[in-house]
């Protein structure tokens, strides 16, 4: 696969951006990024087309440009622009150290873009196996502060916090746009974790071809969860949303973590 030479979609910077950017009405992009990185295989392709489909979503909410732009392209465009793209971050240092090999660079920007087609395939693969409107499975402190956020009944600061997910309305917005900054909580001691299936550079056939059985899912994050002995295993973003609707402590505490920073 060849990167593509001009970015679809710039996210929060489309309208500000100095860099090379597809001059076409925003909707209309919004919807090119949506078909070029939801599908990648037979699976999401099939994922894709029942998302879109007229009964899958009677509300129409989570087929908004609003929506889709919102809470699925810049989340993603994050994950890109602040850990992977971004020179000497911490974990574009470790995928240049570990999944590259230091003669040659020619795959960073193939394994840059897996990221964004992994992702933003499983974020598709989430709300179809959840449907229109997830909610809680088990009622706890986490989810009941949650909930107040959700329900816009909690503040934090005299104007709310500053992190997208605290201005989210369901679970699904309060995830997707919390993932970025869920990869900044762990990166630093749980950087193996986050980047547990993707492929070392020593398992690369050859520095052009990732070898047999190697697809975009092998460049997909995962974030960290208590095993039954509390110690942080990788799970991925799927099975973490389960963790969050189960109301999981080791899931939610992050969270609540971030806000109490600020």
């Amino acid at each position: 696969m060849t990167p593509p030479r001009r970015t679809i979609h710039w996210a929060r910077t489309q309208d500000s951006t100095k860099s090379p950017k597809v001059h076409a009405p925003t909707d209309l992009l919004t919807l090119l990024w949506i078909l070029q990185y939801c599908i990648h295989d037979s699976e999401s392709l099939h994922d894709l087309k029942q998302y879109f489909a007229p009964d899958t979503f009677p509300s129409l909410a989570l087929l908004s440009i609003k929506f889709l732009t919102t809470y699925i392209i810049h989340p993603i465009m994050n994950i890109s622009n602040m850990h992977v793209n971004q020179k000497d971050a911490f974990l574009n240092n470790k995928i240049c150290e570990v999944y590259i090999s230091s003669n040659n660079r020619s795959l960073f920007p193939k394994i840059s873009e897996f990221i964004l087609y992994s992702t933003a395939s499983e974020f598709i693969k989430i709300m179809m196996y959840h449907g229109e409107d997830p909610v809680f499975r088990e009622s706890n402190e986490h989810t009941k502060i949650i909930n107040l956020i959700l329900n816009r009944q909690h503040s934090y600061g005299p104007t709310g916090s500053t992190f997208d997910f605290f201005h989210a309305r369901n679970l699904y917005e309060f995830f997707f746009s919390a993932v970025p900054d869920l990869i900044s909580y762990f990166q630093e001691e749980y950087s193996n974790l986050l980047l547990y299936i993707f492929k070392p550079a020593t398992s690369h056939r050859t520095q052009s071809d990732f070898g047999p059985n190697i697809s975009m899912k092998n460049f997909a994050f995962c974030l960290p969860v208590k095993n039954m002995d509390g110690i942080y295993k990788p799970v991925s973003l799927f099975d973490f949303f389960n963790y969050i609707l189960d109301g999981r402590e080791d899931a939610l505490q992050p969270f609540i973590d971030l806000l109490d920073q600020e």
